[in-house]
């Protein structure tokens, strides 16, 4: 598998597991900050698990999997939040 398609499969994973530990953590669609620190915690434990698995982390990759995990994190926690 390309590096590229790798990075943003598990860039999307995390984003999936970030809505996630958001809905859990705020329950209600809220005005409540921890969401947004959750999905930064989680971009940052998703750069140790490139880095893990031999991915390299450049200036332009980094800024890609943030947006990738942002985007993929707001799309599925507002599905959970309709549930």
């Amino acid at each position: 598998m390309k590096e590229d398609t790798l990075r943003l499969l598990i860039s999307i994973f995390f984003g999936l597991i970030a809505g996630f530990l958001s809905f859990i953590a705020s329950g209600s669609p809220k005005k409540d900050p921890i969401g947004v620190f959750i999905v930064i915690g989680m971009f940052y434990i998703c750069k140790f698990v490139f880095k893990k698995i031999g991915l390299e982390v450049k200036d332009k990759s980094a800024v890609e999997s943030f947006f990738t995990i942002l985007i993929s994190w707001y799309f599925f926690w507002t599905i959970f939040l309709n549930f």
